[in-house]
């Protein structure tokens, strides 16, 4: 993920566009029963979101889909040339646990999980709150106890911000922080805390980032209601078109303003931080285009759809609904 100088002078500015939420769904056991990458569903999976963005992203932008498997090699080897060891892992993201395990197969796993609720009607979806979700800090404390290796893993740090707060509540000291990719700002600021093993430098020039799934998260209204997101974009056209405010729909459909993982497409309007890096315009025209492929992505993240055998169905449809 690195780049010479005179490759990025050249570059436009990056969007990363980050997957490891997509690697559960890409997983099979192999024959010792260890769970290890499915590359063909791995194709499918990023191949179907590389469609989309060639077809949604704004043109004035470089749309890179980040590969958590291959990141994390870069990862590995840095810990295994160091030779660290580790007792205790508390895991921020716990998609990559079974290769993290197999990095330190003798530690002790804890899980923490820190949730941001973003205010939707806003144009960059602020953060008005960041809820512990998963875990119990003290009893992480407890257990980690005087003596033992820390270890606190995170797939992309680009401010340090979750890192550090986790590092305070489980009251560790000197911890080794790891990170599958980082910017150089989160790496110096969690210096002079701990050491940081990092696998690639995440290119900071005009760059910002998103969570592929977040196009896949459903939606809730306050009824109950559960809208899949390749309805979701369906309601949302006369957003994207620019005949409906943001807040006009949200009050429409009952869905609350401040949501929890919301769905991207709902901050996909004209001057909303996602319509900013993606073409609204290009959303609303290629309507058909764009829920075809989502319906192969619901589909191929489906738990019920994990048979490589349903693999060639499944992209023989999503071609069929794009020609379409």
């Amino acid at each position: 993920m690195n780049d010479s100088n005179g490759e990025a002078a050249l570059r436009k500015p990056r969007i990363l566009w980050l997957s490891d939420e997509l690697v559960p769904f890409a997983l099979r056991h192999n024959a010792q029963g260890m769970l290890e990458k499915d590359p063909e569903k791995w194709r499918a999976i990023t191949g179907s979101f590389q469609l989309l963005l060639d077809i949604i992203g704004d043109d004035k932008f470089e749309h890179v889909v980040q590969d958590p498997f291959s990141d994390f090699s870069e990862l590995s080897e840095k810990v295994k040339k160091r030779g660290i060891k580790i007792d205790d892992i508390v895991l921020l993201d716990e998609n990559m646990k079974p290769f993290v395990s197999s990095l330190f197969p003798g530690a002790v796993f804890h899980v923490l999980h820190l949730t941001r609720v973003r205010d939707l009607s806003t144009p960059n979806m602020k953060v008005v709150e960041l809820p512990l979700t998963r875990g119990d800090p003290e009893a992480i404390r407890k257990a980690i106890g005087s003596g033992r290796s820390v270890g606190i893993f995170d797939t992309i740090s680009f401010t340090a911000g979750t890192a550090a707060k986790t590092a305070d509540m489980i009251g560790a000291s000197g911890p080794i922080f790891l990170f599958i990719g980082a910017t150089k700002a989160a790496i110096s600021g969690l210096g002079e805390r701990g050491e940081v093993v990092h696998g690639f430098i995440i290119d900071e020039r005009g760059i910002d980032a998103w969570h592929l799934f977040d196009f896949l998260q459903e939606t809730t209204t306050k009824d109950g209601r559960t809208i899949k997101a390749s309805e979701l974009i369906r309601l949302l056209k006369p957003v994207f078109e620019g005949e409906e405010s943001i807040g006009k729909f949200l009050g429409e459909m009952r869905i609350e303003s401040n949501a929890r993982n919301p769905s991207l497409w709902l901050n996909a309007w004209p001057g909303g931080a996602v319509g900013k890096h993606v073409d609204p315009a290009k959303i609303a025209g290629n309507l058909g285009v764009v829920v075809g492929i989502l319906h192969a992505l619901e589909a191929l993240t489906n738990v019920d759809s994990s048979k490589s055998a349903e693999l060639p169905g499944l992209r023989r449809l999503e071609a069929e609904k794009v020609k379409a």
